[in-house]
């Protein structure tokens, strides 16, 4: 039986996932009080957590491009990393208070926000949508 895993990888995997669901749950919790300042916190500290389990399951921190570049070269990719950024962030922080208010609209929004920033930076990043 070949493992892929040791218990150090795993160990970082499940603490990534653990600070990623707790800070998720976290942020649905502030959203719901109105504090804006610690969901973008909270928001930031999910996103690292992700960055952290894609280091350990795939190598990078970010998937590179098909010309093996990894960080954008030029102010317009610079923009689009931005821009990518913001919505995922605003669109888990706009998610989560339509969550915590149980509107249905408002966190489809949220999730679809959000969905368009990463799908940006990952197609700006490795040239693929997924």
């Amino acid at each position: 039986m070949n493992l892929r895993y040791d218990w150090r990888r795993l160990l970082v995997i499940s603490a990534g996932f653990a600070v990623l669901s707790g800070s998720l749950a976290r942020l649905f919790l502030k959203a719901q009080e109105a504090a804006l300042l610690e969901s973008i916190m909270l928001s930031g500290l999910a996103w690292s957590s992700y960055l952290v389990i894609h280091r350990v399951e795939a190598g990078v921190f970010i998937d590179p491009r098909q010309d093996n570049k990894v960080l954008p070269e030029d102010e317009r990719n610079w923009l689009y990393l931005a821009l990518s950024a913001a919505l995922f962030s605003v669109g888990m922080i706009y998610g989560a208070q339509g969550v915590s208010n149980q509107n249905f609209i408002q966190s489809t929004l949220g999730a679809a926000t959000l969905l368009l920033g990463y799908f940006i930076a990952h197609f700006e990043f490795s040239d693929k949508i997924v």
